[in-house]
Formats: C-alpha cells, sequence, structure tokens
C-alpha cells in the first residue's frame, strides 16, 4: 500500500477521525501527526510482524520512527539519489532505525547503458553524488537502449507524437507496461482527455499515464516524458525529478518539449551524439573575396 493509505487504515481501525484537504504535504504532516498521537496514547506497538518501506529517503524523520514503533522487523529500502520530495531527514536516522544492519546493493540491472549515462550527466554537479552507470549490469546485446528528445511546436503536437508512438511499442513488447509521464498534474489530465480518443484495444491497458512524481517506485520498458518544458516549474527538485523519471525506463526513453527545456538536460542527452569532426584548416582561414 502507499504509506498514506497505511496511515489512514491505522488511524480508521482505531476510530480516529481527522480531516483531509487536496494539499498533499498537508495532508501528510496530518495523518502522521494524528497517528504518532494515537500510538503514544494508546501504547500501541510491534502490532505488524515485518514491514517492508520502499523509497525511505523520501519519509518525515516522524513517519520512519512510526513504522519502527509499529514493526518487529522492519526493513527500510532508499537511494539518496531519487529524493523528489522537500522533507530532510537527520543524517544517519535510517542506519540508526536497523540498528545499523545496513546493505549496499551496488549493482542494478533495470536501465540501460545509454540511459544511464545520461542520468549521470544530470546530476554529475550534485554533491555526494555517485554514477549509476558504473554498477549497470543491463544485457546492452539483447536490447540495446535508447534515448531521443523531440522538440515540437505545441502541447498538441507532443500528445499526436506520443500517441503515434505506442502501437509499435506494445507489439515490440508484449505484456510489458510503456510510461507515458509529465511533471505536472494538468498536463496528465489534457494527455488523459486525448488519448481517450484513441483506441488501441486491449492492450491500452499496459500504459500507464501519470506524473513523474506519482510513477516513483514503478518501472517500464520505455517511457515517454511529455511537457518537458515545464520542468522550470518544478524548483529546486526538478533535476533529481527528471532523473528519476528518466531511471523509471529499461530499455527506452523520449524526451518531449516546446520552447526550450533546461540546459542541463539537453546537455546530457547531448552527451550520447558523436562529437563533431574538427574541422579543417581551409575553412578556418577562407579567403575573402
Amino acid at each position: 500500500v502507499t504509506s498514506t493509505q497505511f496511515f489512514r487504515e491505522l488511524l480508521e481501525e482505531y476510530g480516529v477521525d481527522y480531516e483531509a484537504s487536496d494539499n498533499f504535504e498537508a495532508d501528510r504532516v496530518l495523518l502522521c501527526g494524528k497517528a504518532q498521537s494515537l500510538i503514544e496514547e494508546k501504547g500501541i506497538s510491534n502490532t505488524i510482524e515485518a514491514l517492508l518501506v520502499d523509497e525511505c529517503q523520501d519519509y518525515l524523520d516522524t513517519e520512519l520512527h512510526i513504522f519502527r514503533k509499529l514493526a518487529t522487523r522492519l526493513i527500510l529500502a532508499a537511494d539518496s539519489r531519487q529524493s523528489i520530495y522537500k522533507s530532510t531527514q537527520t543524517p544517519g536516522l535510517l542506519e540508526k532505525l536497523v540498528s545499523n544492519k545496513s546493505i549496499n546493493l551496488k549493482y542494478h540491472y533495470r536501465s540501460g547503458l545509454r540511459i544511464c549515462r545520461v542520468a549521470d550527466a544530470i546530476l554529475r554537479d550534485s554533491a555526494n553524488f555517485a554514477p549509476v552507470k558504473e554498477d549497470c549490469l543491463y544485457d546492452e546485446t539483447a536490447r540495446p537502449s535508447s534515448v531521443a528528445i523531440d522538440e515540437l511546436p505545441n502541447t498538441e503536437a507532443q500528445f499526436r507524437r506520443i500517441i503515434e508512438r505506442l502501437p509499435a511499442q506494445l507489439d515490440a513488447y508484449p505484456g510489458e507496461l510503456i510510461g507515458v509521464l509529465f511533471p505536472k498534474r494538468e498536463q496528465v489530465a489534457s494527455f488523459q482527455d486525448e488519448f481517450a480518443r484513441h483506441s488501441l484495444g486491449e492492450e491500452s491497458g499496459r500504459i500507464r499515464v501519470d506524473t513523474m512524481h506519482g510513477a516513483k517506485g514503478l518501472e517500464f520498458r520505455a517511457v515517454h516524458l511529455g511537457g518537458c518544458e515545464a520542468l522550470y516549474r518544478m524548483g529546486a527538485i526538478q533535476k533529481r525529478l527528471i532523473y528519476t523519471a528518466i531511471l523509471r525506463a529499461q530499455t527506452a526513453v523520449a524526451i518531449y518539449y516546446t520552447g526550450s527545456i533546461p540546459g542541463y538536460l539537453e546537455s546530457a542527452v547531448a552527451k550520447l551524439s558523436a562529437p563533431k569532426g574538427s574541422p579543417k584548416l581551409s575553412d578556418l582561414f577562407k579567403k575573402k573575396s
């Protein structure tokens, strides 16, 4: 379950009332505070035999302490490079909660080498950044990976291009998921309206349309990242957001935008292109007519 659902079910089990809003951060703090008060008041502990919590780098300290209180056995999985929320944790808290029983999972198999190269280029200037390309064991021989970037005149053209490419990918990757992700919720809603006008049959169930935030923790054989001109509006988290979105893909990534995209993203994709050849001396010193 999602963490939000987890806390809601806990409160409902004990009959605790709360008033949720449409603000994710506010609701998150509300649920967390209510759950903490309930646990302290009732003396609740060790009600869950084992609890596996993914994406732990994005949890609040209080949420993590609640998990520790409720679970006899607690397993935390985290990757600091994929932190996309504003919350910060006390340094060393994750290790402390598991009595310093930490395991470093060095290798990964999901994302292809070209995808990893672009992701690494996006975060290359971040503090304490560890590249993912060096530990990649993806099988490039079986399915060569790719990253493409597509500038289009408007949002409607982006939607059409994405939808045009989906049938071929559904055929090429039978039984596997394809992601269509956007930075903003309103972009998702607009695409879903357009997508509803096209029939891809039963196979359309393998297409997940969501925000880049919403797709966190999922994986797809191919990912379409639309509306990337909106990354400018995502504030300080934009680099980690697009980094995480790109690494949702196993084999293919397509990036779409209108107007302009952040320079770090454009330059990261450009690293996949062969460098231009050196100019000839005759071209540099042409005689004036």
